[in-house]
């Protein structure tokens, strides 16, 4: 078992849904999640198959910067892939919208 560690933009652009179907589609095991920080996800196993992922076509707003790959304990396996809640963090990380910006600036007059 296989816990990667993505950074970057990873939240707020549609990544753990793209993480979920990439996975199911080709039969891999584990979860994604976001982290205050990042995204983590776990695969059971195939981790190249995984990392192929991560090189393919990403959803367009998603950049990864980096990412870590640590193995786990190999006896415990899951049943298919599931998009688990967010852990809570102490880094907060906030992702306007596209547009915010330009709206603050209209209203700052």
């Amino acid at each position: 078992m296989y816990k990667i560690t993505i950074k970057g933009i990873v939240q707020g652009v549609g990544f753990r849904p793209f993480i979920y179907r990439e996975c199911v589609k080709r039969n891999l095991n584990g979860y994604v999640k976001n982290m205050g920080d990042g995204v983590e996800v776990v695969v059971d196993d195939n981790i190249e198959i995984f990392t192929e992922i991560l090189k393919g076509k990403i959803p367009p707003l998603a950049r990864i910067e980096s990412y870590e790959i640590s193995e786990l304990d190999k006896n415990k396996k899951f049943n298919g892939f599931k998009i688990l809640e967010s852990s809570a963090s102490k880094d907060i990380c906030f992702v306007p919208a596209d547009g915010f910006l330009g709206s603050v600036l209209i209203y700052s007059w």
